[in-house]
């Protein structure tokens, strides 16, 4: 069987079991084409939605608090905004589908309407905890959204003799930055965005029980918009997931004011965020099989461009990859200002995605299309910098294709970049 045949019959299993949840359980044809599969998953996504989301939900004269059973999910669910609670007995196993805690362990999750809430709502509560903390980052440059909220709001202490968090964001891990990963004794609490890593990763496993061995409850926190929904961009969803050992005060502060903080900011999920399928055994199946996939693509488009004359020969070039293999970063110098480096790269993506290949311009990753993003530096106003005192990041995200449609990609990248680097 050739790559590209695999590739369409593991797209056609994936919109059956999406299918099962429509309106009408079925595919209008199967896919030959990579635009189809993306064009059929988007169609499927209405479907679901009309299907499963029920519009009495959150009316005050029919919902009143009560018990539901929302796609597997037991939660108590009020009016409104007011509470969304899981009532499952083990809420690490029923987020995180079969992740290997080897621990005893208590663990209390909370559902939200999309993943920053629920890391920005967790830094606000720890925020206001009698004892003041330092939180560490690990690495130092974490998600831009992340960062731009513990700038602004300065929660936290920037050293001295307070306890410590550690975050660990897995979006810009390395892969060095996990030898050696240990805790020091005066790490109060580990808190880890999981986003990049599936939810059974064995990386996830290695951070719990490492940080359960050493009495210290960790904090899981997650958009599952990304990677948890076959690449079909279901809904917002993130969740919150404490896991520890009792007795903890921290986590009893934690869980106290937490959906306390939710309630009054509106960040409680909602049933028509709820993934229909998320239980679901085959869908989990195809979902890690996609995964696995997209991971070996990521690393293997890596490995491609390092090849190139062009990052070996070129000191204007830079190329990182990350522990998750999700994507990669091309670290750049511009000829040009931001705007027209953007729309160059607007331009390039549509024309790669006219020829056949699905490509856009979109600060994601984990879908079926190939994902390009740029960022520059947060340092105030670069209109008046010097273009040679620039530094800019393209990330690139491969979907699950076969190598013999990146590989030209990888070819057409690379005469772009030519043309947008300072030494061009």
């Amino acid at each position: 069987m050739s790559n590209s045949s695999a590739y369409f019959e593991r797209k056609a299993a994936e919109l059956e079991c999406l299918a099962g949840y429509a309106a009408e359980p079925r595919i209008e044809r199967v896919p030959s084409t990579h635009h189809q599969v993306i064009d059929q998953k988007l169609r499927l996504k209405v479907a679901i939605r009309q299907k499963n989301i029920n519009p009495l939900w959150g009316m005050s004269n029919i919902t009143g608090e009560r018990f539901i059973d929302c796609h597997g999910f037991d939660i108590r669910y009020t009016y409104q905004r007011s509470s969304f609670r899981l009532n499952n007995p083990d809420h690490l196993e029923l987020l995180y589908q079969n992740l290997a805690c080897s621990k005893d362990h208590v663990s209390q999750g909370y559902l939200t309407n999309c993943g920053q809430v629920s890391i920005s709502l967790l830094f606000h509560v720890l925020g206001s905890y009698h004892q003041k903390f330092t939180l560490e980052t690990r690495p130092d440059d974490i998600y831009f959204e992340t960062s731009a909220y513990l700038e602004d709001t300065k929660l936290f202490e920037s050293g001295g003799e307070s306890k410590r968090i550690v975050f660990l964001d897995s979006s810009t891990l390395g892969k060095g930055d996990w030898d050696d990963l240990n805790f020091a004794p005066e790490v109060t609490l580990v808190i880890v965005d999981t986003t990049a890593y599936p939810l059974s990763s064995p990386r996830l496993a290695e951070i719990l029980n490492l940080a359960l061995d050493q009495e210290i409850p960790c904090a899981l926190v997650r958009s599952h918009l990304k990677l948890d929904s076959l690449g079909m961009e279901y809904s917002s969803l993130g969740s919150l997931c404490l896991v520890y050992r009792q007795p903890n005060t921290l986590c009893d502060f934690i869980n106290e004011k937490f959906p306390k903080a939710l309630s009054n900011m509106g960040g409680f999920a909602t049933p028509k965020h709820i993934f229909p399928f998320y239980l679901d055994p085959e869908y989990q199946r195809l979902n890690n099989d996609r995964l696995s996939k997209v991971h070996v693509s990521n690393r293997a488009f890596y490995q491609l461009l390092q090849q190139k004359d062009m990052f070996s020969t070129s000191e204007k070039l830079g190329l990182r990859d990350f522990d998750h293999d999700m994507f990669c970063w091309i670290s750049i110098q511009p000829n040009m200002g931001w705007d027209p480096f953007i729309d160059r790269l607007l331009e390039w993506t549509r024309s790669i995605n006219d020829s056949g290949l699905p490509c856009r311009l979109t600060e994601s990753f984990g879908w079926d299309f190939i994902a390009l993003s740029a960022f520059r530096p947060d340092d105030g106003d670069q209109s008046n910098a010097r273009l040679a005192d620039k530094i800019w990041n393209i990330r690139v995200s491969i979907p699950d294709i076969q190598s013999s449609d990146f590989t030209p990609f990888a070819d057409e990248l690379v005469g772009l970049l030519a043309g947008l680097r300072i030494d061009a």
